[in-house]
C-alpha cells in the first residue's frame, strides 16, 4: 500500500497536496459518525456479508462507545468515504477480535485497530494516483497519529495475510501472536485471519515512511487547536501568494 502512485512522477509533497485538495481527514462529529456507520453497513454487511447491520442500514457494535475514530470526507460531496477506529478494551476486558479468539487474554490497556474501510466507489486513479490506496494510507496514518496522541505505541490487528503484507509494506512492524482462524459468514464466504501485534508508526518513523508534509498536515487536521504553528504557516503562505498575484 505504500506505493501510492503508478506513474513514478509524483512526489510526496504533490501526493499530500492532491489529498487535501479533494479530501479532508478528521475526528468525526455525531452526524459524521452516523454516515460512517452507513458506509460500514454498505461494505461490511451488504457487499462482504460479514455482519447483519440493523433496520436503519447502519453497522455498529458495543465497541464504538470505547473507540477513537477517524474519517475521510470527500470535499466535493461532503460524504464520508473512509473510516477507521482504535478500540480500547471495554469493562469486560474484550476487544472486537475476542468473539473469535475467546481464550486470548486482554489487559485493560490493550487496544485494537479495526473496521478500516474505504468506499468502493473510489477505486480509480486521479492524476496517476491510486485513490483507494491514498485513502487507505491516510486513514491508517491518521489512526497511528491518534494513538500517538493518546500515548499508545502498539495495538492488535486481526486481519488476513494479504492485509498484513500490505501493512508491512506500509512500514508497520507486525508480529503474529495467535494461530490463524477461519471465519465463516452468512453469504457462504470465509476469511482466514490471524492476530498480530502492530508496532505503530509515528514520530520519526512516520516521517521515514511518508513525507513529513503529509504527516504534519494530517496531524494538524486531527488536532488543529494543538498545532496552531502549522495553521499560521499556511495563513502566511496564502497571504504571500495573494500579494504576489497582485503584482502580475
Amino acid at each position: 500500500m505504500r506505493e501510492i502512485g503508478q506513474s513514478g512522477n509524483e512526489t510526496p509533497h504533490s501526493i499530500s497536496e492532491l489529498f487535501f485538495q479533494h479530501f479532508e481527514v478528521k475526528i468525526p462529529n455525531e452526524n459524521e459518525l452516523i454516515q460512517a456507520y452507513g458506509l460500514r453497513y454498505k461494505v461490511f454487511c451488504k457487499q462482504l456479508g460479514y455482519f447483519d447491520g440493523d433496520e436503519m442500514r447502519i453497522e455498529r457494535d458495543e465497541f464504538d462507545t470505547c473507540a477513537h475514530c477517524c474519517i475521510v470526507k470527500d470535499k466535493s460531496t461532503k460524504k464520508v468515504v473512509g473510516f477507521v477506529r482504535l478500540v480500547h478494551a471495554n469493562e469486560s476486558l474484550k476487544l472486537p477480535f475476542s468473539s473469535f479468539l475467546t481464550e486470548f487474554p486482554i489487559n485493560r490497556h490493550d487496544s485494537e485497530i479495526s473496521r478500516l474501510v474505504v468506499c468502493p466507489d473510489y477505486r480509480h486513479k486521479l492524476m496517476g494516483i491510486n485513490i483507494y490506496a491514498l485513502l487507505f494510507n491516510a486513514l491508517f496514518l491518521a489512526i497511528n497519529l491518534v494513538a500517538e496522541h493518546n500515548r499508545i505505541d502498539e495495538s492488535f490487528v486481526f486481519i488476513e495475510k494479504r492485509l498484513a503484507r500490505a501493512l508491512k509494506t506500509f512500514g508497520t512492524k507486525l508480529t503474529q501472536i495467535a494461530e490463524p482462524v477461519k471465519l465463516e459468514f452468512k453469504n457462504n464466504t470465509s476469511s482466514v485471519r490471524a492476530l498480530y501485534n502492530a508496532e505503530l508508526i509515528f514520530g520519526e518513523r512516520a516521517n521515514v515512511n511518508f513525507s513529513a508534509h503529509f504527516v504534519e498536515r494530517i496531524r494538524e487536521a486531527l488536532y488543529p487547536e494543538q498545532y496552531p504553528f502549522y495553521q499560521a504557516k499556511r495563513v502566511v503562505s496564502k497571504a504571500v501568494h495573494s500579494v504576489s498575484s497582485l503584482c502580475f
